[in-house]
């Protein structure tokens, strides 16, 4: 299923994709990570908790983490616990990524079909040394002129500085950039960032509001409506 509410006379000039749960599908065995590190430190992922960390970036969950679970005993500093437990989830993160997850079937032959025409980018928050594992081992890399992770801008999502950054190195604009999220915590970044946001949802009805929504990158109508932007592109930039 794809609906969207985008003027027919719009096309984007450049895209950013997010990675984790866009174009890997890591957020089901990261989030099964999560609770099991919230019980070794003794407390619960509750769904609260859980509905508020998805698409969070590793040092927000660190710190609602650590500062559930500070010793009473001051065994160590308020900063200390903190960054033990950040160590801790950015080390598992990295082994779940390696031990490996399925691609997002379709993400890639999008981010292909776009990439023949325009500028491509990334924008996630994972780290960049992470961000940067993640995008050659699953062979992204070729497609994208850039990617941006939470590190390399002042703030994560839900903030808007990747995408604007990312958009600045693609010599974008925000109002002609597509964008493709799957979190509220994402579109929220990308929405305020002024992106055309396309959200991939299973659940259209209670997904988070944008431009778009789509529950498959295969889906006829959604791909029918890519490859009309790439034509329009096509139009406006006959020298390619």
């Amino acid at each position: 299923m794809f609906t969207h509410s985008v003027d027919p006379a719009w096309f984007p000039t450049c895209a950013v994709f997010d990675c984790d749960g866009i174009l890997i599908d890591s957020e089901r065995s990261w989030n099964a990570v999560q609770k099991q590190i919230f019980k070794e430190y003794g407390t619960e992922l509750t769904p609260d908790i859980e509905r508020q960390l998805v698409g969070a970036a590793a040092p927000a969950v660190a710190r609602t983490l650590a500062d559930k679970t500070l010793p009473n005993d001051a065994t160590e500093t308020a900063e200390e616990h903190y960054q033990k437990i950040l160590h801790h989830l950015m080390s598992v993160e990295h082994d779940v990524i390696r031990d490996g997850v399925q691609l997002i079937p379709g993400a890639r032959e999008v981010m292909a079909l776009l990439a023949e025409v325009m500028p491509v980018a990334v924008a996630s928050n994972s780290s960049q040394e992470l961000l940067t594992y993640k995008v050659n081992h699953h062979q992204y890399s070729q497609y994208l002129q850039t990617w941006v992770g939470s590190d390399a801008v002042a703030q994560p999502k839900p903030a808007p500085d990747m995408y604007l950054e990312a958009i600045r190195r693609l010599g974008g604009n925000p109002a002609d950039t597509l964008t493709f999220e799957d979190s509220a915590t994402g579109t929220r970044a990308a929405q305020t960032a002024g992106t055309v946001t396309m959200v991939y949802t299973q659940d259209i009805e209670h997904a988070p509001a944008a431009q778009g929504h789509f529950d498959s990158f295969r889906d006829e109508k959604f791909l029918t409506q890519i490859k009309r932007w790439i034509e329009l592109y096509r139009e406006h930039h006959p020298n390619l």
